[in-house]
């Protein structure tokens, strides 16, 4: 049986992008399934030795990196995601990529509203649709159901991966995340 890592993370965490690429490279040699739980947190302003650390790490998974000015709010977009999850599978995928590109790539501000909708227009999500969900505020439950399901494991940063009973907390290499997903199956005491 394949196991499920649970990523908790934010749009705004450039360590998530980095641990959700590397587990998607997982999943797509089969050893895992993710699972992504949203959490709202206030982003990270690195240094400039920092965000070279992290564009040489995102390089080595195939990825563009670069960070904004400063992070941006992103409970609006942690919704949208929620949302387009609601939508199906292959939605919330392109969503949830769009949404690490339009902050990692591009430098949208998936704070603002209007950006946030032409993120998820171009994405292939009904703008209108999602427009009037953030306005009733239907998925805002979700992300207090998952803030409250981190305090329950007491996860309180980005990322968090959580495989059977294991945790890893912060950027895990690919080589770690596999390690831990091998323990996670292997039967032990």
């Amino acid at each position: 049986m394949i196991p499920v890592a649970y990523l908790y993370g934010d749009y705004a965490c450039p360590h998530t992008y980095l641990v959700d690429a590397r587990l998607e490279l997982l999943a797509a040699e089969g050893l895992v399934s993710v699972s992504w739980r949203p959490i709202l947190t206030d982003g990270v302003e690195a240094s400039r030795t920092l965000a070279e650390e992290l564009a040489r790490a995102a390089a080595q998974v195939g990825l563009a990196l670069s960070l904004p000015e400063s992070p941006p709010a992103t409970a609006l977009a942690l919704q949208a995601s929620e949302f387009a999850r609601d939508c199906g599978p292959l939605d919330w995928r392109r969503m949830h990529s769009a949404l690490f590109r339009a902050v990692f790539v591009d430098g949208v501000d998936v704070g603002a509203r209007e950006d946030l909708l032409a993120v998820a227009d171009a994405a292939g999500i009904d703008p209108v649709a999602l427009g009037a969900a953030l306005d009733d505020g239907r998925y805002a439950r979700a992300l207090e159901e998952a803030e409250a399901e981190a305090v329950r494991y007491d996860i309180d940063a980005t990322p968090t991966v959580l495989v059977g009973k294991f945790k890893l907390v912060g950027s895990a290499p690919t080589d770690v995340l596999r390690e831990t997903i091998e323990r996670a199956i292997s039967p032990g005491p």
